[in-house]
């Protein structure tokens, strides 16, 4: 008897390539259910598939699926196997309720019941997860106290690691299904950037996949190894305590919204589309980044300038990118002018990634508030 082809929906980017990639998975062992679903708030869509077998088989390597799904096709890959839903269940992280379900449903083999679970009782659990996870936060945050008060700071950074690995366990498996606590912080940090831009930001990143506050986190590690204080990055003290106060609303905010988005489906629905925010430069933006190489755009102030009763918003701008030179830059001046018509202008200030990393902390003010 032949296997029932997977096909996903035409309009999906690169759903050619998904549906070989999946079918292919099929021949290895059994698809149950594949589930699409939008992804809120990083934009890009969840494939979910359910494996009719009680554990991941030892030959699946879903870190290595997953990076190549995201890589490749901008989507996010979730496997699970009954285990994995049963942990759901027992949790009540609400993630089936919210990716699984009639109106997200693909594909399905045979006549396989999906095991669900009355909302209300779901929602008990899902209140009992978030009051053990701020029971935890409050624990761990008086030891750091405590070795903070005895000068301990090797001990404090020790801490503070956890403390960041417990917040991004519950990022992971109320954002993505599972949790990755056997990776690095930086690539569990990575996985939920798209779903959490700030991320960049509130962890100081350092390059394409590091971040200056974990790399200060790790300095702990390596000047208890080598006997040797001076390898603590002892500068970073304060910056590790804003970034993990700011990870932490991070988490409260998503139990919120996922319980928002349960709850109320429609009304968040309504509200997300009626607030949907397109930059008012995207004329801009479109010139820019069509003619030259530029990276990323920040705007970090703008003023209204009159000439002979014409008004002209000037836009001063950062942006990010490589081999843009004086004149690219003067040509982006003239081009903005020429094709909005004059009604605005940019002075742009242009830095690589790599330049703005090797000097973050000479000018860690003026980064911290334009990026």
């Amino acid at each position: 008897m032949m296997k029932e082809k997977i096909t996903l929906p035409a309009t999906l980017p690169h759903h050619n390539q998904l549906n070989q990639l999946l079918n292919l998975l099929s021949e290895k062992m059994p698809v149950r259910y594949v589930f699409l679903s939008n992804s809120r708030p990083s934009g890009h869509p969840f494939l979910i598939i359910y494996l009719g077998c009680s554990r991941l088989p030892d030959g699946l390597v879903p870190e290595k699926q997953i990076r190549k799904a995201w890589s490749r096709y901008g989507i996010h890959l979730v496997i699970l196997a009954g285990t994995e839903l049963k942990k759901h269940l027992k949790s009540g992280s609400l993630f089936l309720q919210r990716h699984c379900n009639a109106s997200t449903l693909v594909f399905t083999s045979g006549k396989h019941k999906l095991p669900t679970e009355d909302l209300s009782q779901s929602l008990k659990k899902f209140r009992l997860i978030r009051q053990k996870y701020g029971f935890a936060c409050r624990l761990m945050g008086n030891e750091i106290r405590k070795t903070e008060s005895i000068g301990s700071l090797i001990t404090t950074y020790h801490l503070y690691t956890s403390l960041f690995a417990h917040h991004l366990f519950h990022l992971e498996f109320l954002c993505l299904g599972r949790d990755f606590h056997q990776e690095t912080l930086d690539q569990r940090l990575l996985r939920l950037e798209p779903f959490f831009p700030e991320i960049r930001s509130f962890l100081l990143k350092k390059t394409g996949n590091t971040y200056f506050i974990t790399e200060a986190l790790l300095s702990a590690g390596k000047a208890e190894t080598e006997k040797e204080y001076s390898y603590l990055r002892s500068e970073f003290r304060e910056a590790i305590a804003i970034a993990e106060k700011q990870v932490h609303n991070l988490v409260r905010k998503t139990f919120r919204d996922i319980k928002a988005a349960v709850k109320h489906p429609n009304i968040l629905l309504k509200n997300q589309v009626e607030t949907k925010v397109v930059s008012p430069y995207e004329s801009v933006i479109s010139i820019l980044t069509r003619r030259f190489p530029v990276e990323e755009i920040f705007l970090f102030h703008q003023e209204e300038i009159v000439c002979e009763g014409r008004t002209t918003t000037e836009l001063y701008l950062l942006l990010i990118g490589n081999r843009i030179s004086k004149k690219d830059l003067e040509m982006m001046q003239k081009s903005v002018s020429r094709k909005t018509g004059g009604k605005y202008s940019v002075v742009p200030i242009v830095h690589s990634a790599r330049w703005i990393q090797e000097h973050l902390w000479e000018s860690q003010p003026f980064f911290r508030k334009v990026m």
